[in-house]
């Protein structure tokens, strides 16, 4: 039975690759990139060193794809909430929601992605693999715009830059997100009518 042998093999592949993405995030969020190294990495996944080399070719590789792996995530989880038949506040409402529930799940990748640290490490590695773009914040970017696109095309938003709106809903909704890192906010939620009545107010069409 060659087919189940080999569904096998690559289930535990991935299984082994999900493990070495996991406990890299746990020590990258706690230690930063510079203060983790492979070997640590490996002595927290359980495996060899010699094998986290068989998925990622060096850490540069392993940071990126730990940041672009759990994005894809979160992104994939809160796309599948918006709905071109359901007001755009509604919307809103739920991608907001879904997200701050995603944070208080996955705090470790919120702290790492949103860190001070963050920014200067991601440039080095982006040079590093010839990556010139911060993709994971262009995604992000990209969904959110479409979002305000699909405002526009119900008559509920502006007729200006959905690209823009779009910047200007991150720049608020990240303002909350860097304070509740920071312990200055206890709980996402409290803040979520707050930030949809914000964004809203400048954002709204007006008869």
């Amino acid at each position: 039975m060659p087919g189940k042998s080999r569904e096998t093999r690559e289930a535990r592949k991935e299984r082994k690759r999900k493990l070495i993405i996991n406990a890299a995030l746990t020590l990258f969020s706690q230690r930063g990139f510079h203060g983790t190294t492979m070997a640590e990495v490996a002595r927290e996944a359980g495996i060899s060193v010699g094998s986290i080399y068989q998925y990622f070719q060096n850490k540069d590789h392993l940071y990126h794809s730990v940041l672009e792996e759990r994005c894809n995530e979160i992104l994939d989880a809160v796309r599948e909430l918006l709905d071109p038949d359901r007001p755009f506040r509604e919307n809103l409402r739920a991608v907001l929601r879904a997200l701050h529930e995603l944070a208080e799940r996955n705090h470790s990748f919120f702290r790492l992605y949103l860190s001070s640290e963050h920014l200067p490490v991601l440039e080095e590695v982006r040079e590093r693999l010839g990556t010139r773009a911060d993709v994971i914040y262009q995604k992000f970017l990209s969904f959110f715009t479409e979002m305000m696109e699909m405002g526009m095309k119900r008559g509920e938003l502006r007729e200006v830059s959905p690209l823009l709106l779009a910047q200007a809903y991150l720049g608020i909704t990240n303002t909350f997100f860097f304070e509740w890192l920071k312990g200055n906010v206890a709980s996402l939620k409290d803040t979520e009518e707050f930030v949809i009545t914000l964004f809203l107010s400048g954002a709204e069409k007006r008869e």
